[in-house]
């Protein structure tokens, strides 16, 4: 092996060396943007999928109701991780349906959705920390529409 082979690969050595390099000063930066841009828009993702879900148990419920007493119905609803709890409010014959988020850069985000009919969440369940896929009971009773879980 001679010198002129040597710096041959020490040169190859060296622009490979340069190439990553200069992929790296791009790539990083540009990561970096994108999982802040990600982290700080998660709320609208969040809010629409909390939003969608809430629809979703008015539009079973008000069904129930129509189907009349003893109706009941088995859903799978999706909550995002960032749901602190589920709560029903009723006034003037109308319940509004909720769910908290939090979110870092958002803050508090209250979602709602209204009910034609009463609408009750089982007393006896916890509705707090909900999150990921759940499986919930809907179950007409006494003109209302019950909503509980089996934990």
């Amino acid at each position: 092996m001679n010198i002129m082979e040597k710096q041959r690969k020490g040169q190859v050595a060296l622009e490979l060396l340069i190439v990553t390099s200069f992929l790296l000063l791009i790539l990083v930066p540009t990561l970096v943007y994108v999982l802040s841009v990600l982290s700080t828009e998660s709320w609208k993702t969040d809010s629409q999928q909390a939003y969608s879900t809430l629809t979703k148990i008015v539009s079973v419920s008000n069904k129930l109701a129509l189907l009349g007493e003893g109706s009941n119905s088995v859903e799978t609803i999706y909550l995002p991780s960032s749901v602190k709890f589920m709560n029903v409010s009723i006034s003037e014959g109308e319940s509004e349906i909720y769910l908290r988020l939090v979110s870092g850069s958002a803050g508090i985000i209250d979602i709602v959705a209204v009910a034609d009919i009463p609408l009750v969440l089982d007393s006896s369940k916890d509705w707090t920390n909900i999150r990921g896929s759940q499986i919930i009971y809907l179950n007409v009773s006494d003109n209302k529409v019950i909503i509980s879980k089996p934990y």
